[in-house]
């Protein structure tokens, strides 16, 4: 696991860049009500890595769901 900290100005601005498209990514919708703005770095850096967190429990959630498909799939006998 990636974790996003956020030391400066810079480190922000990159953030500020692609938080709303994780955001997406992880509840399919953009991020609405949030003021990125108004957070402290280390909030900001709190919510972005609580999101991957939430991106990567939902990837290993599904890469076990296709697995278990895939298994039942070929344990299926066909008459």
């Amino acid at each position: 696991m990636s974790v996003v900290t956020i030391k400066n100005q810079e480190d922000r601005n990159d953030v500020m860049m692609w938080v709303s498209d994780l955001y997406k990514d992880v509840y399919g919708i953009r991020p609405r009500y949030y003021n990125f703005n108004a957070f402290s770095n280390a909030e900001l850096a709190h919510f972005v890595n609580e999101l991957i967190e939430e991106r990567e429990r939902e990837a290993q959630l599904e890469s076990e769901a296709v697995e278990k498909a895939i298994i039942s799939r070929t344990n299926t006998i066909y008459i």
